[in-house]
């Protein structure tokens, strides 16, 4: 495995490790919304299914930025832009979500 794959894969497993235990730790109002409303939400209570679940993500797209560059290197920073785009976008929809429902101003 080349070093810089090497480092990548590190600072991405220690980064889906600190997102983890962030997402463990919600407020006791967030606690009680999961328990009480959020069912699905439940496996993000638990640090190492919610840093796992990040590291899926993190690896999901990778394998998808891989896939792109083996079949066209030259769209590789095309697709990065999109999925920045993508995600910058949903940011701004999560924010506006917790924002502006009332469900989750309670």
């Amino acid at each position: 495995m080349p070093h810089y794959t090497r480092h990548c894969t590190i600072t991405s497993a220690i980064l889906a490790h600190l997102c983890g235990w962030l997402l463990a730790r919600p407020s006791r109002i967030g606690k009680a919304g999961i328990h009480l409303f959020y069912q699905q939400y439940r496996f993000l209570t638990k640090p190492a299914t919610a840093a796992a679940s990040v590291a899926m993500v993190y690896f999901l797209v990778a394998a998808v930025l891989f896939f792109i560059w083996f079949r066209n290197k030259k769209m590789v920073l095309t697709a990065s832009v999109l999925m920045l785009l993508f995600a910058i976008a949903g940011a701004e929809y999560a924010y506006y979500d917790f924002t502006h429902n009332f469900s989750h101003q309670l």
